[in-house]
């Protein structure tokens, strides 16, 4: 295992960035080009050095899952910075002002800039922001999450064989590295992770007045009414929660207010569609694509006390471990409400929670605004005018309509 970065050498390296920004190296077309053209480069000729490195990490995550989720997003991305470069680095012309005159908006780097990275994707998440870094001719200090040692160290070890080492830094370790990077003044910060750590980073930041970026995860909700195929809402619920990083993903849905005359028939929906795609078989349980172990025993013990912090009558799938493989089998909780203890919590694992209301069409908005704005959130309805009355009257991320 590699070691982490030492304390001390954490201002020389925030200063060395800092200092290659100002000389200007950054800021031309060619060399934004370069390093992008680069960091592509890193991904293909390693493709399968950091498939690997992912499954060390998180046990039992497949090929397909990494190669689409971590491989093609990060070279979707750069492909479309590096088709996009020449008309985002171009000037736009603006309306001619009475008493200002003929102006122009002239896009300048933000700076030296910090990218925190997350466990879940530890390699798109790292990737894609350092790719918007370079194309908007900023440096960065990159610094890969922890608890992902295996990505981490991987990309420790190539970034300086592929990126300037004067503009782009990587920095390895846990609180204590992040805490130190933290106290220096950066053009930037973007952050993904959980919402309790992203208050630490944007009270830091604001020592410095730096903006921040913030991807944060929270509950993911979701709205479903009378008008839908009930089996259809499961198989996407299920695809969504659970078939995605073994639902350790801060875009899948975590709870579901439905009508209570309905929550049965959503239940028993759910139930089949998981027996469908995903086995409990001992044998067989991580053979379903997009899903698997938890990340580790901290993360396990956090999912584990959700479910045995829950009343056993309201557990109506799963609910069963195996600690010696991080294993928890996919979790349906019904009948919940604002004081179950899994909605006090942030899920981001394999547990779904059925929220019944009287009348989705009266109840549900009023439901998911006690709760903060989420990254994504869900519609199901074929009522056009129901659909944009939820979007109107709520706010999240994004909102997906019919799917998940």
């Amino acid at each position: 295992m590699a070691s982490f970065t030492p304390l001390s050498a954490i201002p020389k390296l925030v200063s060395s960035t800092r200092t290659a920004f100002k000389s200007g190296k950054t800021l031309s077309y060619q060399f934004r080009m370069r390093q992008l053209k680069q960091l592509r480069q890193l991904v293909v000729d390693h493709a399968r050095d950091l498939i690997k490195a992912g499954q060390q990490d998180m046990y039992c995550r497949s090929e397909e899952e990494l190669q689409r989720e971590e491989i093609q997003v990060s070279l979707d991305e750069l492909d479309l910075l590096m088709s996009g470069l020449p008309s985002f680095m171009q000037d736009v012309a603006v309306a001619e002002h009475p008493q200002m005159g003929v102006g122009k908006l002239h896009y300048t780097p933000m700076g030296n800039t910090l990218i925190i990275g997350p466990w879940n994707f530890p390699l798109n998440l790292c990737v894609v922001p350092l790719a918007g870094a370079i194309s908007a001719g900023c440096t960065a200090i990159l610094k890969p999450s922890e608890v992902s040692p295996a990505v981490a160290e991987l990309l420790a070890k190539l970034i300086p064989l592929y990126l300037d080492n004067e503009c782009f830094r990587v920095v390895l370790g846990a609180v204590d590295e992040t805490t130190a990077l933290l106290q220096h003044q950066f053009d930037l910060i973007f952050f993904t992770g959980a919402p309790a750590i992203g208050k630490i980073v944007a009270s830091a930041a604001a020592k410095h007045l730096t903006p921040c970026i913030l991807e944060l995860g929270g509950k993911n909700w979701v709205i479903v009414d009378d008008t839908v195929d009930m089996e259809k809402v499961a198989d996407a619920l299920v695809d969504g929660r659970y078939l995605i990083n073994g639902g350790q993903n801060c875009t899948s849905p975590d709870f579901v207010v439905v009508n209570r005359a309905q929550q049965s028939l959503l239940i028993e929906a759910l139930k089949r569609s998981i027996a469908q795609k995903i086995s409990t078989d001992p044998k067989k349980k991580f053979d379903a694509a997009g899903f698997h172990a938890i990340i580790n025993q901290r993360h396990f013990n956090r999912l584990t006390n959700i479910v045995l912090n829950t009343e056993k009558e309201n557990i109506v799938a799963g609910g069963h471990f195996d600690e010696s493989e991080l294993y928890i089998e996919p979790v349906v909780i019904k009948d919940c409400n604002a004081q179950s203890y899994a909605m006090q919590q942030e899920m981001f694992g394999p547990i779904l929670c059925v929220y019944p209301v009287d009348d989705v069409r009266k109840d549900a908005i009023d439901v998911v605004q006690s709760y903060p704005k989420p990254l994504i959130s869900f519609v199901f309805s074929e009522d056009k005018a129901f659909v944009e009355e939820v979007i109107t009257r709520t706010d999240s991320g994004a909102v997906t309509v019919n799917g998940v």
